[in-house]
């Protein structure tokens, strides 16, 4: 009995352990398991991969919307320069399907970007609402849209005039004016063509040993090498000419330092009169005189002398404009460079300015005759100076001739008008004439020395600051002329007001909503 119960219990749990090695249950909760994760991550996957297909679907609608910005920007552009002064009347676009696209949710607006902390673009002040007076600029911002849902995306677009100020010195014809001459007509005929057209070698003006020009530099002319001159800082500066060959020689030896890059230049037209700027002063921008106008410059004002009278100082930081007109009896009497007297500077009707000082703001002086660097009383010394890391800008813009005064008789430098290495700080524009040196052609080079220039030179014909023998300078001044870079991005007050070249765009900039950087985030 003992061995039978025994034997029982022995089966019994051969048994149980058998059993329990088969592992029936165990893996059918494996596989249980393993069903729910596999389909869990394939519901992730699943998950992920539609939501990198919306992802990849809105990158895509962002990319097209911006296209279709794109689109906008250049249609305005076009737009632009077809009718010049279309940005005044402050242009907005509602929606507009994007030419020649098949896709109808593809489309574009624009609308204006009000300056100078105005709140909105006003027709009736364009200038003022518009135009920023510190750049010469204007804003649009431009919307593109694409896609449905819609996904749209904005630039923000600043627009600048292609201007002769852009280079530190402009020229159309590299001859003396004819109007200095005893017989303009025939000077004229001669001389007011290009050298690529075939003029007489006696009309060029020379580049010489000494002549040091810090900038880039534009002709639509060709230059006249006598000796080394300098063109150009550094490969950067452009020295342009309209014509395929920059340089002719004017002497021997004629070894140009060419420190710019020589290229061919497109066409950027010289403004032709200031009298918008004489509109704009008698809108409120600045104060208009009549007849010859003496202009001290002190830091932020101006005193103005005008018929003897010295009138309260100007603040131009109210009234950026000072210009000077044509009195009652007309301006009939002609500039020689020569024999030039300044006992009688103050008398007749011309519309001439004289001008010197230091200045700590923005400022710019036209005159309807000349403009004149220097003290008609004599004994002042003939600089026009500013801080030029500041903001301040000077511009000086004659309808005829920008002239240095110069005193010399009896070929003898008149030391009371003359100034020995003037400075002279300025944009200098002469539209229809030369800027020039009076009787440049007498005296002692060693009393006048190094005529110094920061900022930027536009003349009609170039004019003649000096003589020379061979590569040597024997009358007048040698050039020192230096580019001021704040005219690439900035421009004395109004003066983009008087240009009649195309636009271009200066800067263009996407923007980011979600940035604080409001040059980012296309705020204001």
């Amino acid at each position: 009995m003992r061995m039978s119960t025994r034997r029982t219990f022995s089966d019994r749990l051969a048994r149980l352990w058998r059993r329990a090695a088969r592992e029936d249950g165990f893996t059918a909760l494996a596989a249980i398991a393993t069903l729910a994760v596999t389909s869990a991550l394939a519901t992730a996957a699943f998950v992920a991969a539609d939501s990198d297909t919306h992802l990849t679907q809105h990158d895509l609608e962002q990319k097209r919307a911006y296209l279709a910005a794109r689109a906008g920007v250049n249609e305005f552009l076009h737009h632009l320069n077809h009718q010049t002064n279309y940005w005044d009347q402050c242009p907005t676009k509602a929606k507009t399907t994007v030419p020649g696209s098949t896709d109808p949710t593809l489309k574009y607006s624009y609308q204006p970007v009000p300056a100078n902390g105005e709140s909105a673009c006003d027709t009736g002040r364009p200038i003022d609402t518009m135009i920023d007076f510190g750049t010469g600029t204007f804003r649009m911002r431009f919307s593109g849209y694409s896609g449905t849902p819609e996904v749209s995306r904005n630039i923000v677009a600043s627009f600048r005039r292609n201007s002769p100020l852009d280079y530190l010195w402009y020229t159309v014809y590299e001859t003396l004016d004819p109007n200095t001459q005893s017989d303009p007509v025939a000077r004229a005929q001669e001389c007011a063509k290009w050298h690529r057209q075939g003029r007489p070698d006696e009309c060029n003006i020379d580049w010489i040993t000494g002549d040091v020009m810090n900038g880039s530099m534009y002709t639509q002319d060709q230059y006249s090498v006598c000796g080394s001159p300098v063109f150009g800082r550094d490969p950067t500066d452009q020295i342009a000419s309209l014509a395929s060959t920059p340089f002719f020689t004017g002497c021997s030896p004629s070894n140009a330092n060419i420190k710019g890059t020589p290229t061919k230049a497109p066409y950027i037209p010289l403004p032709t009169y200031n009298t918008q700027l004489r509109d704009d002063a008698a809108a409120g921008a600045g104060t208009i005189y009549s007849g010859p106008t003496v202009v001290q410059l002190n830091g932020p004002t101006a005193k103005v002398t005008n018929n003897g009278v010295t009138g309260a100082p100007i603040d131009l930081n109210l009234q950026p404009i000072i210009y000077v007109e044509n009195g009652p009896g007309g301006c009939s009497s002609t500039y020689s460079p020569y024999n030039v007297d300044y006992t009688s500077a103050l008398s007749g009707d011309c519309g001439d300015v004289y001008v010197t000082g230091n200045y700590s703001q923005g400022v710019t002086i036209a005159a309807a005759n000349d403009v004149v660097i220097g003290d008609p009383a004599g004994g002042v010394r003939g600089d026009i100076t500013t801080n030029l890391n500041g903001p301040a800008m000077l511009a000086l813009v004659a309808n005829n001739f920008v002239r240095v005064m110069h005193g010399c008789s009896n070929d003898q430098d008149d030391l009371a008008y003359t100034t020995k290495n003037p400075v002279i700080d300025a944009a200098i524009l002469a539209l229809n004439h030369s800027f020039i040196v009076d009787n440049y052609n007498c005296g002692d080079p060693s009393h006048t020395g190094a005529l110094t220039i920061n900022g930027a030179i536009a003349q009609n014909f170039r004019g003649t600051v000096g003589t020379h023998s061979g590569p040597t300078v024997a009358s007048g001044y040698i050039k020192n002329y230096t580019y001021d870079d704040r005219l690439h991005s900035q421009e004395p007050p109004y003066l983009f007001d008087i240009q009649d070249a195309s636009w271009h765009i200066q800067r263009e900039t996407l923007c980011d909503p979600n940035s604080s950087d409001p040059t980012v985030g296309c705020t204001g």
